[in-house]
């Protein structure tokens, strides 16, 4: 099994996160999801999807992050990465 986390992964667990937390900020989830994954290998792009929200938010809602997510994995920045989540 791989330990290289898909965008998918960093989604549930920022849905885990609020949660769990739920008065947190989007900069404190975004926080705390860069300080998780920080130093782990970053989400293949050819897995650039979420698929659980296919069937319930329009396309719009849930791929609106997805270019920004694509830049973080681009560059190797987890800080863009978890803004795009």
């Amino acid at each position: 099994m791989s330990d290289q986390p898909t965008v998918s992964n960093v989604f549930r667990r920022a849905q885990e996160i609020r949660l769990s937390s739920a008065n947190a900020s989007f900069d404190d989830i975004r926080s705390q999801i860069v300080n998780e994954f920080s130093g782990q290998p970053f989400p293949s792009p050819a897995f650039l999807t979420i698929p659980e929200l296919d069937n319930i938010a329009p396309e719009e809602d849930w791929t609106a992050g997805l270019p920004i997510v694509l830049r973080g994995i681009q560059t190797e920045d987890w800080n863009e990465i978890a803004h795009g989540i």
